[in-house]
């Protein structure tokens, strides 16, 4: 579920479906107007990070903040920054991804942003890269 609001959209992990690994917080500042465009890319990345919380990691190991710049006809751009529980913060590298000749965004594209979203930002309370 999303929550709309002066623009961007919260995808709070409590309500995106998905397993219950812990209090992780997830929220997703989108597009202004492309919410629903990109509300796959929040629950896709809500799963997968609930699936990588590390065993044994406080109730509330940390939140999650994915912000998405869409300049189509142009690439999408998403960066994911993190803080853990104990106040570490920090935030990924900034990702493209291109669409060509699709007027939509394929959900498998943007699963795989998600994907390498999640692998490349080096994020202490979650597992590393899943192959």
């Amino acid at each position: 579920m999303l929550k709309v609001a002066a623009g961007m959209a919260i995808c709070f992990a409590a309500s995106c479906g998905g397993a219950t690994a812990g209090a992780l917080q997830i929220d997703c500042v989108l597009p202004p107007g492309q919410e629903a465009s990109f509300a796959p890319l929040c629950a896709r990345l809500t799963d997968l990070a609930r699936a990588r919380v590390l065993p044994g990691e406080t109730a509330e190991p940390g939140q999650l903040v994915l912000s998405v710049t869409d300049l189509r006809p142009g690439p999408i751009r998403a960066r994911l920054a993190w803080r853990s529980a104990d106040g570490q913060a920090g935030e990924g590298p900034e990702i493209e991804l291109a669409i060509m000749d699709h007027d939509g965004l394929p959900e498998d594209s943007l699963a795989g942003l998600a994907r390498a979203l999640l692998d490349l930002s080096d994020i202490p309370f979650l597992t590393p890269r899943q192959e």
